[in-house]
């Protein structure tokens, strides 16, 4: 069941509370986000009773069966306990049919200051006789008959069908069973089938839920007591109009009295007067149940009653009960023509009210009145098919929920043809002024040029455009953003606009605007924290002032820039104040280079609605001779400096020949069946020399990495106790060596963290090593806790009741003598100590001496519960690159220095592709996550082999075909000699050379290093080779010598199979491929 886009869309973006569309058995069509806040457990094709609390589901029954079968909107209100307090909602349900099906809006509104009063069904038990109870007296004629026939005989019931469908009412007999024996038509109208149809089907297969409970209840305490019961009617379908109704059940018994059947009727509740008499009764029913708009008079024109939507025909919000009916009449031809009907013994006159509605003025008679009453009849003589009638009822009744400004308008003239009451709200003028107005009249001479081009313009359905300026009755303008959507509307082209006033927005960000300008552009120092003193904002007058970068400055306590005697006053009096007004304090501050600055603030306090503390406004002053500018590009010393790029070639021509020598030292090692114990004992020596030779280096790169800016932080939730294994893992060889044992002193088993969780635990290994190493004693106590407001701490000691000295002021020394130093008295290395001082600022902690009772206990390093880093915008350093690699090979094909260059040329116009070309060959590329240039978006990247759903399984070498791109020849042997099983290994040193091996021949998978020879590296020859025939899906392996933290990822998301560091030895590469072949 598929419902009108258009419709979903408005009830999605109009309707501020939950709404949802059923089908005829309730389930679920569509709902709106509002929907599914209000049942979070909603979902498409589903019942919505199966989801819906359980005070709603009896009355949604009850006003669903009646919407379905009355087809009318209904509604009733609910009364729902929240905790100590009651709420009151309003249930809607608004059927809507088209040409193919029949569904429901159904809308549940929160009633703000509602009576807290709960609908209950009112219940009387009777134990009068039946004639003191029933008003009708032909109705208990039938009753007294139906009692003497009963059990019934074929023509004894005959006879009482025929009496029961002539009454208004309902009527219906029952047995102990709840099967019906006799119904009348009346009754199973309302069910919607024929009378007989009824007969011998149980109750509760008959009556909607909610009803069937009522009257399993009714019917059992009729059987248990032989009393009668009579029920206020609750439904909005009664058999008597507007009049309200009771239903009346009794017991038939038998001579011992016991209760052999129960008798239903329906009666109207005695009033003392009726505005219709009953003589017209059917007559107005019948008017009523259509749907008709009408009006009745006496035979004189004084009107007795109306149907509420006649109103809008004379403009009257007033009651018209009593008046004239050809006073109401502005048109004098309709004046005479009715006042010479009621003059008149004419039965029927037609007259035009307007082109579309057509008005009927009838003359009822009856015989039991001296008078004619006077029926007045409005017909719309629109013809529409059943589809747009249902629409348009749709739109009717979006337009009349929706708070939100709506209005139709025609396409050709532009003449509104609906509006509903809020647009009337908004602009000021009356409904019918509008409807005789079009589209151009709410805009200025000056903006209507534009209105036109806007209308003539194909937007995108439903979005929000502008703002637009539109004028209002009294001539002010106001701004307005407006979506639009086509529909046909009464068989004309048309557009349903929203309207959004966004006149107070565009004022409030003007202001901002110009207090942005005003901030930005003082020359005072301003500062904007949160509650708790974290900076938000600083203007440029602090940046060239004080010598910070904004990144400095985001989210540091302010109190951290004050002396820190100064602190706590601040603290109180300004941070933690309980006082609404602007305060002025004089202070120091540390400006980048530390020194303090004499500044006088002004504090203004910023509060919620609720009086909660929201921000607060520092505005300072400099005295004018202190102010010094700081210089915002620091000189680098060149003597201490490092170059990251240059380090991280050299760590790369280190590592490719260390590689080659472990490798071929594994080779030796394996081949040596019977070692002797010298042997053993000289290969394990290599193996430890190699894993700290391994561990130096990556530091190195870790270092290199982190100057040159190459690594991205990526914070995630740690829970600390998670990690013990992992640090106690690593720094166990240490411990061992040390002749000490790593155990536990204050750890909360709570502690979390949102961190870098690879950078995390390299610097608190590190921070233990250095205690192991420095420690004389022989244990080392960690500890983890929560240390102050959104902070946690990470701390070290030796004895169980403190530190001792000597470990104090070794881990002094880390943190504060320069490295040289720290080389030649504790003999840590340089680029160790580098990389750990780096990562302090990285992660934006701070180490801090633990006392207690003035008394070093603890030596720690404090971390920000949660750390906020700067993201780096990746695209735009990628999208450079491109650009300056296609400058590249431009240049290339100019002087003609690629090899084979008619080959690359016929692949790179084969598959549409940029290939990445590297002025230095030698350097490791940067990793970045992928970023597909515009040209290449709309290509489907094979999934990496790594990344699909296969089983491992064993490999056969014997059988495997490899392409090995390396340029290094003595890493081709060592692969040569490592993975001599393999049925065919070629090797070539550049793209350019493997490139006619690929095109010529099938390999069963590619090993990629990634530093290749010549103009193009690995990350260039595989984008190139997934798009040659046959290679789409072919495995191909990424190797380099080393690897940062997450470049695995990498690698396997810019396309690779999988990635394997070097050196490559058998058993590392037969895993891999056990898990991608």
């Amino acid at each position: 069941m598929t419902v009108d886009k258009n419709i979903l869309s408005i009830l999605e973006n109009l309707i501020p509370f939950p709404t949802f569309i059923l089908d005829d058995d309730g389930r679920i069509v569509d709902f709106n986000q509002k929907g599914k806040k209000f049942l979070p457990d909603v979902t498409f094709n589903t019942s919505i009773f199966e989801v819906l609390d359980k005070e709603f589901t009896s009355v949604l029954e009850r006003l669903l069966y009646e919407a379905k079968n009355y087809d009318k909107s209904v509604k009733e209100n609910v009364l729902v306990q929240k905790g100590e307090n009651d709420e009151e909602f309003e249930v809607a349900v608004t059927p809507f049919t088209d040409d193919v099906q029949k569904t429901f809006i159904t809308t549940v509104r929160l009633i703000i200051g509602g009576k807290g009063k709960k609908e209950l069904q009112r219940f009387t038990i009777v134990t009068e006789e039946i004639d003191k109870i029933v008003h009708d007296e032909d109705l208990f004629e039938i009753i007294k008959s139906v009692k003497s026939a009963f059990p019934f005989t074929f023509i004894g019931k005959a006879k009482i069908q025929k009496q029961i469908d002539m009454l208004e009412g309902f009527f219906w007999i029952k047995d102990n069973s709840r099967r019906y024996i006799l119904v009348n038509q009346k009754f199973a109208n309302v069910l919607g089938v024929k009378s007989k149809q009824l007969e011998g089907r149980f109750e509760k297969d008959v009556l909607p839920h909610f009803q069937n409970k009522l009257y399993s209840t009714i019917d059992s305490y009729i059987n248990e007591t032989t009393n009668s019961v009579i029920i206020e009617a609750t439904s909005s379908v009664s058999p008597y109009g507007d009049q309200p109704y009771e239903v009346l059940e009794f017991p038939i018994l038998d001579i011992d009295n016991n209760v052999v059947a129960i008798v239903g009727i329906s009666q109207r509740v005695k009033t003392k007067s009726s505005s219709i008499d009953t003589s017209n009764k059917l007559s107005f029913d019948l008017v009523k149940d259509l749907g008709l708009k009408y009006l009745v008079s006496d035979s004189r024109g004084k009107i007795i009653s109306y149907d509420e939507k006649v109103r809008k025909f004379f403009h009257s919000s007033q009651d018209i009960t009593s008046q004239n009916i050809s006073d109401l009449f502005e048109d004098d031809n309709i004046r005479q023509e009715l006042t010479s009907f009621l003059k008149s013994q004419n039965n029927k006159i037609v007259l035009k009210y307007s082109e579309s509605i057509e008005l009927n003025v009838l003359r009822l008679q009856n015989e039991r009145e001296k008078e004619p009453k006077i029926l007045l009849l409005f017909n719309d003589q629109n013809n529409l098919d059943p589809k747009t009638a249902g629409i348009l009822k749709m739109y009717d009744a979006i337009m009349k929920i929706s708070p939100q400004p709506m209005f139709i308008y025609d396409i050709e003239n532009l003449k509104f043809l609906e509006v509903n009451d809020a647009v009337v709200k908004l602009y000021g003028y009356s409904k019918d002024e509008l409807l005789n107005m079009d589209l151009t009249d709410l805009y200025s001479p000056e903006d209507i040029q534009t209105l036109l081009e806007s209308t003539n313009k194909k937007s995108q359905s439903n979005d929000f455009t502008g703002p637009w300026r539109h004028k209002k009755k009294d001539g002010t303008s106001i701004f307005v953003e407006i979506s639009k959507s086509q529909l046909e509307f009464k068989g004309k082209s048309a557009h349903i606009n929203i309207v959004r006033d966004v006149t107070e927005d565009i004022k409030q960000n003007k202001k901002i605007k110009l207090f942005k300008s005003a901030f930005e552009n003082s020359s005072d120092l301003i500062f904007i924290s949160d509650s708790d003193g974290f900076i938000t904002y600083a203007n440029e007058s602090v940046i060239r002032t004080l010598g910070y970068t904004k990144h400095d400055l985001d989210k540091k306590p302010f109190l951290s820039l004050l002396k820190d005697d100064e602190r706590a006053e601040f603290n109180k009096n300004i941070i933690h104040s309980t006082s609404k007004e602007t305060k002025k304090i004089k202070t120091e501050i540390k400006n980048s280079s530390s020194e303090l600055v004499e500044v006088s603030f002004t504090a203004t306090p910023i509060h919620e609605f609720n009086g909660e503390l929201e921000s607060i406004v520092l505005i300072g002053r400099i005295k004018q001779q202190q102010v010094k500018i700081v210089n915002e590009q620091p000189t680098i010393s060149d003597s201490k400096g490092v170059d990251p790029s240059f380090l991280s070639n050299v760590f790369h021509e280190i590592l490719t020949p260390i590689n080659v020598i472990l490798g071929f030292v594994q080779e030796i090692n394996d081949g040596l069946t019977n070692p002797s114990s010298e042997q053993v004992e000289a290969i394990d020596i290599i193996k430890e020399n190699q894993k700290l030779l391994l561990q130096t280096m990556d530091t190195a790169a870790e270092y290199s990495a982190l100057e040159d800016n190459k690594i991205q932080f990526k914070p995630e939730e740690i829970v600390f106790v998670d990690l013990l294994e992992e640090i106690q893992s690593t720094t166990e060889r240490t411990a061992k060596t040390n002749s000490l044992e790593l155990t536990y002193g204050k750890i909360s088993s709570s502690l979390k963290l949102t961190t870098d969780k690879h950078h995390f635990v390299i610097l608190i290994t590190q921070f233990l090593k250095y205690a192991m190493q420095i420690s004389k004693e022989n244990k080392i106590y960690l500890s983890a806790y929560t240390y102050g407001n959104d902070q946690s701490i990470v701390s070290i000691k030796d004895k169980r009741d403190g530190i001792t000295t000597h470990l104090l002021n070794g881990l002094t020394d880390i943190f504060t003598k320069d490295e040289d130093s720290i080389r030649k008295s504790h003999g840590f290395s340089r680029i160790t100590t580098k990389l750990f001082r780096k990562l302090i600022i990285a992660l934006n902690a701070r180490y801090e001496v633990i006392s207690k009772d003035d008394k070093p206990i603890e030596y720690g390093i404090i971390f920000p519960d949660i750390l906020e880093i700067e993201v780096t915008e990746i695209e735009d350093e990628f999208t450079a690159a491109v650009k300056e690699r296609e400058k590249h090979l431009k240049e290339l094909e100019e002087k003609q220095t690629i090899k084979d260059k008619k080959e690359v040329d016929a692949v790179q116009k084969d598959v549409n592709i940029n290939v990445h070309v590297t002025s230095t060959p030698a350097k490791e590329p940067k990793l970045e996550t992928p970023v597909v240039p515009k040209e290449i978006k709309k290509e489907v990247k094979p999934t990496p082999v790594s990344q699909q759903n296969r089983e491992r399984k064993e490999v056969n070498l014997v059988s495997l075909k490899c392409l090995y791109v390396e340029d290094q020849i003595d890493s081709q042997i060592l692969f040569k000699v490592q993975m001599k099983e393999l049925d065919e290994i070629e090797f070539a040193k550049s793209f350019e050379e493997a490139l006619p091996k690929i095109k010529s021949k099938e390999f069963d998978f590619i090993v990629m290093d990634i530093n290749l020879e010549g103009e193009y590296n690995g990350l260039d020859a595989l984008r190139v080779i997934q798009k040659l025939p046959g290679y789409q899906n072919k495995p191909i392996i990424a190797v380099t010598a080393y690897v940062l933290p997450g470049d695995r990822d990498k690698f396997i998301a810019a396309g690779f199979s999988d990635f394997i560091s070097k050196p490559i030895l058998k058993d590392k590469l037969v895993d891999v491929l056990e898990k991608i072949l």
